[in-house]
């Protein structure tokens, strides 16, 4: 069965990729695979400094928790966004860089099922932009979105 890939991250322009996504998934015989990327971007201190670097330390492992938490729970509202197609939709979330760690994801090319099938990763949609981008680079292209596009081997559909 082959998958269509879309990476969402609770901008608007991921919310109409979902709705592109799902009418792929309505007309065609596609599998939809939603991934989400939590980017713990804190500054780092050393272990053994003030208190008060202890305490931020210890507070970035609380808030990284929180972060993975609302991002199982985004997927899980965006599968449910698919109805009776949310048996064809599969979850992701995958850590560290959103543009790199999709890119890894996509260079699985094909992608094993929970039933030991293989599926081939038919498309990627996208958002133009996300939640991270600039007024700047709203007008072009969003980074995470333009990476994709470079170096993706799949097809990728934008959505604006």
């Amino acid at each position: 069965m082959k998958k269509i890939v879309i990476p969402i991250d609770g901008s608007e322009f991921s919310e109409r990729a979902m709705k592109k996504g799902k009418e792929f998934a309505e007309n065609q015989d596609y599998n939809i695979v939603l991934v989400t990327v939590v980017n713990y971007t804190f500054p780092i201190f050393p272990v053994e400094t003030t208190d008060y670097a202890k305490k931020i330390y210890n507070y970035k492992y609380s808030l990284s928790a929180k972060m993975k938490e609302s991002a199982e729970e985004y997927l899980k509202k965006g599968k449910e966004s698919f109805g009776e197609l949310s048996g064809k939709v599969e979850t992701v979330l995958l850590e560290g860089n959103p543009a790199e760690k999709i890119l890894e994801y996509l260079d699985t090319d094909d992608i094993e099922t929970d039933a030991g099938d293989q599926d081939e990763i038919a498309m990627i949609i996208m958002g133009s932009s996300g939640i991270s981008s600039s007024r700047v680079q709203r007008f072009i292209l969003g980074s995470v979105t333009l990476k994709v596009l470079q170096y993706a081997k799949q097809p990728v559909l934008v959505v604006k």
